[in-house]
């Protein structure tokens, strides 16, 4: 690990853009009446990033679904998708290229971005959900260092 991420950093980010893609709910969920235990459900979610070194940006694309465990059976309820768009005003400073060319990106950046978009797929949900029979469905607290490689770097 190179001395660069060892120390303390320091990063200075904006929130530029943030983007309700799409939610849809299963033909399932479409035609269900019953209310489902809180208990009964998971979620499912991805994270892909996109750098843009020129512009200093960094465009997180989150994916997620809602499913529900029915005895032997696991059933897709609903799918989100949601893109923020980060500025990243330290750039060079947090960013790092290695000798392979690839953008070497500090956890506790990634940490941080993650965090932002489980806390805004959460509302969201709460909305899309709010009229349903699944309004009792809430995207749990996760922890942000589960998201990340052990190591202090993420290679985009």
């Amino acid at each position: 690990m190179s001395e660069t991420l060892k120390k303390p950093l320091n990063f200075s980010i904006g929130l530029v853009e943030h983007t309700f893609i799409s939610f849809e709910l299963s033909e399932y969920a479409k035609n269900n009446t019953k209310s489902i235990g809180f208990d009964k459900y998971e979620f499912t979610f991805e994270f892909n990033m996109q750098v843009n070194a020129k512009e200093r940006q960094i465009k997180l694309l989150f994916n997620s679904n809602l499913l529900v465990k029915e005895e032997q059976l696991t059933i897709e309820l609903s799918s989100l998708n949601l893109s923020c768009l980060f500025k990243i005003i330290n750039f060079d400073e947090v960013i790092k290229i290695d000798s392979n060319n690839r953008m070497l990106t500090p956890n506790a950046l990634i940490q941080t971005i993650n965090t932002i978009a489980l806390g805004s797929a959460r509302g969201m949900y709460a909305m899309a959900l709010a009229a349903t029979p699944y309004s009792n469905a809430v995207l749990p607290l996760v922890d942000p260092k589960t998201l990340v490689p052990k190591d202090n770097q993420v290679i985009l």
